[in-house]
């Protein structure tokens, strides 16, 4: 099942007949809490080199060019798509283009 129709299905499944008769109603509250539980979380951006430094080692991020980069304890690693640069380039948090979306950070 993909992402939309389990989504779908979750939202559906909020759906009621009206006690006053008429139609049947959703209540959104309900039906957002359970989209929430199912593991929806808004990506989250960030736009400042101190957002970007309070990252823990192993987070990774979307740049604002498109490039994947990973923390490391020593700056960024990032994935460069540019055809005559490196695969891999060592940065420090300032060298990375901003907005960048969190893909992902390690839990302690």
């Amino acid at each position: 099942m993909n992402a939309r129709a389990e989504l779908s299905g979750i939202i559906l499944s909020r759906f009621a007949p009206d006690p006053h008769g008429g139609s049947w109603r959703l209540d959104p509250g309900a039906a957002a809490d359970d989209v929430i539980a199912a593991g929806y979380a808004k990506p989250r951006t960030i736009t400042t080199v101190e957002e970007l430094d309070a990252l823990a080692v192993g987070s990774v991020v979307l740049d604002g060019h498109g490039d994947v980069c990973e923390r490391l304890g020593s700056g960024w690693a990032g994935i460069i798509k540019e055809p005559n640069l490196d695969t891999w380039l060592l940065a420090g948090a300032e060298d990375l283009p901003l907005d960048c979306t969190v893909l992902h950070e390690p839990t302690q």
